[in-house]
Order: structure tokens, then sequence, then C-alpha cells
């Protein structure tokens, strides 16, 4: 007896709303674009969690929020995620060229391939590549690689990231610039435009797009980044996550290693910010 198994679409990434809309009137908006597509929000107070299940549906929403400029973020799809791996012992000087096309040679799918440099004041180049590949059922192949470029080298998963991620469009933490839709703000002056555009002095005190403090926002000492590290490291250790801020699926799910990224639910910045503002004074 034959059967006729339906392949599901895969489920976009969810869309987080950060402007205030007319939840009715937003909802009926939904339904019209969704169909009979089933849809839910999850509402905190900070913003609107619109969870779809298809892609075709994200498409349709996201272009209703940018016609209508509706600040949002969301994150990529698994689907369109790069197979990250880490070359090693490979001569900083190859050509990135070359070893895309050696890896063409033996069938995998090379998105990108970057030389990792030492963090020193002279960035400094070391024998290390990062390959991305493109999503492919033969990826994990790629460990047993032994020799590449006329060298013996070896393959491995990139280590988890150790700092939170941080949007450099909008400064707050949990998203990235890539899908963020929300209004610009300065990493030196706060205001709200682009970075680069800033035409502030060097000479001048910086001042926090997120709390106004005269440190710049992606100042790794701010106390909403360590009360984040902390509860990432609380999370990663405990396997439990929390409300706000949650590990999901790992880059590569074959391997034993976990890469986590955050979501985050709300706006945890400002959150974390007020408890350690009340904190402050409660103990002065």
């Amino acid at each position: 007896m034959q059967t006729n198994c339906v392949i599901q679409p895969p489920t976009p990434p969810s869309i987080f709303i950060t402007t205030q809309v007319n939840y009715q009137k937003f909802c009926d908006q939904i339904k019209t674009l969704a169909g009979n597509e089933k849809f839910l929000f999850k509402i905190t107070t900070k913003n609107l969690k619109l969870i779809l299940k298809s892609p075709q549906s994200f498409r349709h929403v996201i272009k209703l929020l940018n016609d209508n400029s509706v600040e949002y973020f969301t994150y990529q799809a698994k689907k369109d995620k790069s197979y990250r791996v880490v070359l090693k012992n490979l001569h900083h000087s190859t050509s990135t060229k070359l070893i895309i096309q050696d890896l063409n040679e033996i069938r995998f799918s090379v998105r990108n391939v970057t030389n990792i440099r030492k963090k020193n004041q002279h960035s400094s180049p070391l024998p290390l590549f990062f390959i991305d590949l493109n999503p492919a059922p033969n990826n994990p192949e790629i460990f047993k690689l032994t020799t590449l470029c006329h060298s013996i080298v070896k393959i491995e998963e990139p280590h988890s990231r150790r700092d939170l991620p941080q949007c450099h469009r909008c400064h707050n933490y949990g998203n990235t610039r890539t899908y963020c839709n929300r209004s610009p703000r300065c990493v030196r002056c706060g205001k709200n435009h682009v970075s680069d555009m800033c035409e502030k002095s060097k000479n001048t005190p910086v001042t926090c797009a997120l709390c106004g403090k005269d440190h710049p926002s992606n100042y790794r000492g701010y106390v909403v980044n360590k009360e984040l590290q902390k509860s990432r490291n609380t999370i990663a250790s405990t396997s439990h996550a929390d409300a706000s801020i949650r590990p999901v699926d790992s880059n590569h799910p074959d391997k034993n290693e976990q890469h986590v990224k955050w979501e985050t639910s709300k706006d945890v910045s400002e959150c974390l910010l007020s408890k350690s503002n009340k904190h402050q004074n409660n103990s002065g």
C-alpha cells in the first residue's frame, strides 16, 4: 500500500512588532493576508510577537509592515542559514578563491570563506578560515576532510560566541542589524541616525542610546550587558529557558555542541536597566 507523504514547508521565524498598533485592525489585516492559515500573537508590554505558519504569509506580512513604516525585528529563516565550520592549519595567504574552487570540486556548495584574524593592534592573519556552506544534506561530510589546497588540514565546529548579539542599527540586545527594521540609534551620541552619519566630535563625551549615560551603546561594562550575560550563563548551565531570553536550535543540529542564538520577547535592555536603577536607589 502506497502512502503519499506531504512535505510541510519550513516554519518562518517569528516577527516582533515594536510599534504601537491598533491590535484589532492589525489582526484583521493578518487574517486577510494569511487566509485560512492559522497564526498566533504573543503580547508583551513592549512588543507583539507574531507567529506565522508559512514563508508566503511571512513575506506578505513583512511587506505590509514595510509599506506602513511599522518598526519590527525578526531573525534569519532556518532554511537560509549557512553551515559554518572552521578550517584549521591552512596558510593565511591562501587565496579564498582557491579554497572555494577546491571545495566545489569535491561537491561542497560554498557561500563564503573568510580568513580569521587575531584581535590585536595589527589584526594579524591566522592559519584559520571560516567556511560558510549553503544548506545541503552533505554538509556534515566536510568534517571528514583532511587535505585541502595541498595542505593537511582539520575541520572543526566554531566556538559558541561568548559575547551577546547586539544590533548595530538600534543597539538593543538579542537581534542583529540585517533583520532589524527599528529606528536607528547612534552608538556615540544616542540620537536617531545610523552611527556612520554621526557628526559628533571625537573629543566630546559620548551618550548611550539605551540609558543616556556617558559611555557608548556597545560598552562591554554596561550594566545591562552584564545582567544579560549573567542570565545567558545561567540558562546555558541549567538548560532551563528564561521567559524573556531563550536558546533556539543549533546551527549544526547533528552535532553535540550547542550553538546558542538568543531571542528576546520583550525589550530586555530597558527592563533590566529599570531593575538596576531600582536596586541602586534602594541601596543608596
